[in-house]
């Protein structure tokens, strides 16, 4: 007996979602349960609220201001144009009109050879920014710094590291719990682990190593329910970034169980 099973999360991302079936299937006992396919919206965030890494302060004029880097997955690039941005919105940069050349109370960007971010504070509108700190942040790892010393004076400087921004992979696992009875029924429960699995695409994942292969054993005669969570290394749910809206918003499953 071969039953093919699909699992959508609805209209969330988050990585747990729960099927009831309109039947409850019966089972021999020693039936397999395989990984047909996953799809997932695109990655987690490498910059997040959640990861403590989205943040600097940079006193000008005597005043703290904050930069908040809003949730979401990086390139150094668009890293950068955010700082800048935050930058902008608080009317700390000048435009030199001559040439249209907008320039920052601190420059942020990245060494396309070496990988390596750099820091420079500037002078702009005759006002010297006076520190650029981390507290409270790791923004500086994400950055690439060994440590999270604070930036005082107008020198280049220069990170010991390359920056450390995962765009390409992400590494999770699959928890299917197969239920003989509804949960508010009592039912007990078989929960299965899949191997790690990776993807490495950043938006709309195909392929995902470990499809086809077989997740686990279910040792239940029945089948009522079937959750679905996704989880990082170490046991929590993940929640996807949407990339549009629509079904590529959707967190899709597709299990076969195999009873012989």
């Amino acid at each position: 007996m071969h039953i093919p099973l699909q699992l959508v999360s609805g209209s969330t991302t988050q990585g747990n979602f729960l099927t009831r079936l309109p039947s409850v299937i019966n089972l021999s006992g020693h039936a397999i349960c395989k990984l047909r396919s996953l799809v997932i919206p695109m990655t987690v965030a490498n910059i997040s609220s959640a990861k403590a890494n989205n943040s600097l302060v940079y006193t000008y004029g005597g005043t703290d201001f904050t930069i908040t880097i809003p949730d979401g997955l990086y390139t150094a690039t668009q890293l950068r144009d955010a700082i800048y941005a935050s930058q902008y919105s608080n009317n700390h940069y000048s435009t030199d009109l001559s040439n249209n050349v907008t320039s920052y109370s601190f420059s942020f960007d990245v060494n396309q050879a070496t990988a390596k971010a750099w820091i420079k504070i500037n002078t702009v509108n005759s006002t010297t920014i006076s520190a650029i700190t981390f507290t409270g942040s790791t923004l500086w790892k994400v950055m690439g710094y060994a440590s999270s010393t604070a930036i005082s004076d107008t020198n280049y400087h220069i990170a010991e590291n390359m920056m450390a921004l995962s765009q390409n992979t992400s590494h999770f696992r699959l928890e299917v719990d197969i239920v003989n009875a509804s949960y508010g029924s009592n039912g007990s429960s078989t929960t299965l682990y899949s191997n790690i699995l990776t993807s490495p695409h950043a938006y709309n994942r195909y392929p995902i190593s470990g499809e086809g292969e077989v997740i686990g054993y279910i040792n239940r005669t029945s089948v009522a329910e079937i959750r679905c969570r996704i989880i990082d290394d170490t046991g929590a749910e993940m929640i996807f970034l949407s990339n549009s809206t629509n079904l590529e918003e959707i967190v899709m499953c597709n299990l076969d169980i195999i009873d012989e």
